[in-house]
């Protein structure tokens, strides 16, 4: 049964070896490493001394903290923007 004879033969693993060498490329290619650009805007920084800063969770110090209101804020108007 020899349908294709030599396309089956040379044409096909011929072809099967330019895809593997282009996938080869390309996967080289896709790893190169992106230079490093400024920032457009330059970050922001704290213009005063002392800060405070935190993350996490506010618990109140109470044994019943399912159903308890944490009142959160600050004791001097503006203070928070």
């Amino acid at each position: 049964m020899k349908r294709f004879g030599s396309v089956g033969k040379y044409l096909l693993p011929a072809l099967a070896g330019v895809m593997f060498l282009l996938a080869v490329a390309y996967a080289i290619r896709s790893q190169q490493r992106i230079p490093l650009k400024s920032p457009p805007v330059v970050p922001s920084t704290n213009p005063f001394g002392d800060s405070v800063a935190g993350i996490g969770f506010v618990e109140p110090s109470t044994d019943a903290s399912t159903q308890s209101m944490i009142s959160v804020g600050s004791q001097l108007p503006s203070q928070l923007q």
